[in-house]
C-alpha cells in the first residue's frame, strides 16, 4: 500500500443533487476509517453546514470511540494551538478525531509534525458557492479564455487546490506515513483527475471496502 495510499469513493459526492442521497454512506466510510485507525484522524468538509451535520452524526450517536474536536468558524490561534495540542496527548490513548472544513484553519495553516496525523478523510468537492465575486471572476475568464477553461479556472482548480492541501497534512517527512480517504466520486471524472497531479490512487466502492483497506493498511 505504500507509505501514503490515497483511496478514492465511487459512491458518494457533495454534488448539490445527489448529496441527501450520498450522505448516510459518508457518515459510513467516515466510521470506517475511525474504527480501523490507530491514532488520529482529520476529517475535512467542504463547508461549515456540513461539517456540522458530519459532526451531530458523531455528538449524537455517542458511538465514536475517539475524543470528538471540532473546528469552529472564526477561532483565534491559541485556540487552534490549544486543539492541536491534543492530538499529540491522545495519540498513543485512543486517539481523536479531529472535525474540520477544507481551506479552513485546520486544513491548511496547520503543521502536524511528527507523523501525528495517521488517517485524513476529505469529504466532497468544496465548489466556491454562487455570489457576485465568483460571478466575476468567471466572466473575466470567459473573456480571456472561453467558458469551460473559464469554470476550471474561477471554480474547478481552486477546489481541487484545497484537497491538495489538506492531503500534504498528514505527510511531513519521508518515512511518515498515513492514509488519505477522498469521499468524491467527482474525483474521478477526467476533467476533475486533469487536475490533480499524478498520483496513484486506489477506488473503494461502499464503507465495508474502507474498512478493509485501512485495516489492511495498519496491519503493515
Amino acid at each position: 500500500l505504500g507509505n501514503r495510499p490515497v483511496l478514492i469513493a465511487s459512491d458518494v459526492t457533495s454534488k448539490f443533487t445527489e448529496r441527501e442521497s450520498s450522505f448516510s454512506s459518508i457518515i459510513g466510510h467516515i466510521k470506517s476509517v475511525i474504527d480501523n485507525t490507530k491514532g488520529n484522524v482529520a476529517v475535512f468538509a467542504p463547508s461549515y453546514s456540513m461539517l456540522g451535520r458530519i459532526h451531530e452524526e458523531f455528538e449524537k450517536s455517542g458511538w465514536c470511540p475517539k475524543k470528538i474536536i471540532k473546528e469552529e468558524q472564526r477561532m483565534s490561534k491559541a485556540r487552534v494551538e490549544g486543539l492541536i495540542s491534543r492530538l499529540y496527548e491522545q495519540r498513543d490513548m485512543r486517539g481523536v478525531a479531529l472535525f474540520g472544513v477544507l481551506s479552513g484553519k485546520l486544513s491548511e495553516g496547520v503543521d502536524y509534525s511528527d507523523n501525528v496525523l495517521n488517517a485524513l478523510v476529505c469529504v466532497g468537492l468544496p465548489l466556491p458557492p454562487p455570489s457576485a465575486r465568483q460571478d466575476a471572476l468567471l466572466e473575466y475568464y470567459t473573456k480571456k479564455f472561453d467558458r469551460s477553461r473559464a469554470w476550471k479556472y474561477a471554480s474547478l482548480q481552486p477546489a481541487v487546490n484545497s484537497i491538495l492541501q489538506a492531503l500534504g497534512r498528514p505527510i511531513r517527512k519521508k518515512e511518515d506515513r498515513a492514509i488519505v480517504i477522498l469521499l468524491e466520486k467527482r474525483l474521478l471524472e477526467r476533467r476533475v483527475n486533469d487536475c490533480m497531479p499524478e498520483m496513484q490512487t486506489m477506488q473503494t466502492s461502499k464503507p465495508t471496502r474502507t474498512a478493509e483497506r485501512v485495516k489492511a493498511f495498519f496491519e503493515i
